[in-house]
């Protein structure tokens, strides 16, 4: 077995509690998923635009629509795409 994949000491189940999805299949998956939030938000605020571009009498929650939109989408795209940390507790190092 290699040492990429032993268990750690103490674990209750040592094959299954060492093992680790690949970090790029799941970094693809997060992108693609928040990829398709934002196009989800972003059809939201079109609706919200045509509703204020149609002149509906009381627009007060399409411009907060279009306001926290905003913000939902600079935080879905910052948890998306910020770097990832490194995994310093499985060093080699028998320090």
């Amino acid at each position: 077995m290699s040492a990429k994949y032993q268990a750690r000491p103490g674990t209750p189940l040592p094959g299954l509690a060492a093992w680790r999805a690949p970090t790029l299949i799941s970094g693809i998956m997060n992108k693609a998923l928040a990829l398709v939030l934002v196009a989800f938000v972003l059809l939201l605020d079109w609706a919200a635009l045509q509703d204020i571009a149609r002149g509906e009498p009381d627009l007060r929650l399409e411009y907060l629509m279009l306001a926290m939109s905003v913000i939902v989408v600079a935080v879905i795209l910052w948890l998306a795409f910020r770097p990832q940390r490194r995994d310093t507790s499985q060093t080699d190092d028998p320090r």
